[in-house]
């Protein structure tokens, strides 16, 4: 009997330790999509592209505006996340992907993880770029992203600033025009964004350290919080540390209208859609979700951060009512060199004429000068003649006592030579 009361007094001391110690399950990434549909339905239209899928779409934005464009990062021990006033900041930037549709513009489709952000990242020594991963960077758990198929980022969807503005408040005053990405593209390389690391979604980017010393500012790290209610996400400053409170529901929460099937106000889908939508990270996400369920579960191969090589979906039209459109920016071309005429070689064989002496002709006259002249009666003897006529009388005239002279002397020359034949 004593032996039995010992043994139950260890076990009820060792088990709460061994709990407490014991290591912490990964916690079950997801959220009903009831709460997006309740909550963006007063900030933009939810557009059903096919039967039980719906993207939304902000409206009343500025013709500049483009996610992840008005808001500032901060530097987090979950990686970079950004912040943002606008009122549905805490969905679209940490849910889900954006994509540029040709026709409504820039359109949101949801997703289940939560993340700091879901971008990429571009940086040299003096620049830093980022921009939102598009629906096919599919993420899985324990694994991070891979691409569902071949897909290059537009350069109109990226946003570049200097290295010192990083971490700044205010950062769109200091995004550079658009029309210069692909300049910022090509002395950039790229950096792992978002992963997957201890059972938590990291978005890493470049180092912190690197944007410290080549930006010449210190950058402070802020604390994520958990609040239970939207109107109590801010920041918070406490000391040297800024509070970030975010709003993160959950799957099993009970809030209003998480329990809805689809948005309330619905538009129809005007035309085929431009996205491939079995390959986007709804639709992966959902077969997992539901295998996971099922228990059947397949392992994905790790995907990779860089954008693939591929051919990329460029914006097109958009129409005078919807989203304004974002003028893509033209690629550089380089103007093809037209080959050089062949010169024709001279025919060696041909005699060399000798040059001739080249003589002062005067130009020539109209031909109604010229009928003119033949009109008017022949000029008196002692009528002003041209000029150059005049020189050559003048060049005669001095030439006629030179020759005389000569004639004289060579005849001199001659008397003498037959006087000395007969003396001799």
């Amino acid at each position: 009997m004593k032996t039995i009361l010992s043994l139950l007094t260890l076990l009820l001391v060792v088990a709460p330790l061994a709990f407490a110690h014991a290591p912490a399950v990964p916690q079950e990434f997801g959220v009903s999509f009831g709460v997006f549909y309740s909550s963006l339905d007063q900030y933009g239209e939810w557009i059903q592209l096919e039967p039980q899928y719906y993207v939304w779409r902000p409206v009343r934005t500025s013709p500049d505006w483009r996610p992840y464009y008005y808001g500032h990062w901060a530097w987090t021990p979950d990686g970079w996340y950004w912040v943002s006033d606008e009122p549905w900041a805490w969905a679209v930037y940490h849910y889900g992907r954006w994509y540029y549709d040709d026709y409504y513009g820039w359109v949101w489709t949801p997703g289940y993880n939560w993340a700091p952000a879901w971008v990429e990242w571009r940086y040299s020594g003096d620049v830093i770029g980022w921009a939102p991963l598009g629906p096919y960077a599919v993420f899985r758990i324990g694994f991070g992203i891979h691409y569902s198929r071949s897909w290059v980022t537009p350069h109109s969807y990226w946003c570049f600033v200097g290295m010192r503005y990083m971490g700044g408040p205010r950062l769109y005053r200091h995004i550079h025009d658009r029309q210069y990405n692909h300049r910022y593209l090509v002395s950039t390389r790229s950096v792992d964004g978002v992963r997957y690391e201890n059972s938590r979604i990291i978005n890493r980017g470049p180092d912190r350290g690197f944007i410290e010393q080549h930006g010449g500012s210190r950058i402070r790290e802020s604390q994520i919080v958990d609040v239970r209610d939207r109107t109590e996400q801010r920041v918070v400053r406490k000391g040297e540390r800024d509070e970030i409170r975010v709003y993160r529901p959950r799957a099993d929460e009970r809030t209003p209208g998480s329990g809805a099937e689809r948005p309330g106000r619905v538009r129809e889908a005007e035309r085929r859609p431009s996205l491939d939508l079995r390959s986007t990270d709804l639709d992966q996400g959902t077969q997992e979700r539901q295998g996971r369920r099922t228990g059947d579960v397949r392992e994905a191969p790790r995907g990779e951060t860089s954008v693939p090589r591929g051919k990329p979906v460029s914006p097109g039209r958009v129409t005078p009512r919807e989203q304004p459109r974002v003028q893509p920016t033209p690629e550089v071309r380089t103007r093809k060199q037209e080959p050089t005429p062949r010169t024709t070689r001279p025919d060696v064989r041909r005699e060399v004429q000798p040059r001739r002496e080249q003589r002062m002709e005067t130009p020539r006259q109209p031909v109604e000068q010229r009928m003119n002249q033949r009109e008017r009666p022949t000029q008196a003897r002692g009528a002003v003649r041209p000029q150059q006529e005049r020189r050559s009388a003048q060049t005669v005239r001095k030439a006629e006592p030179q020759r005389a002279d000569r004639s004289r002397e060579q005849g001199a020359r001659k008397t003498e030579d037959r006087r000395e034949r007969q003396t001799h």
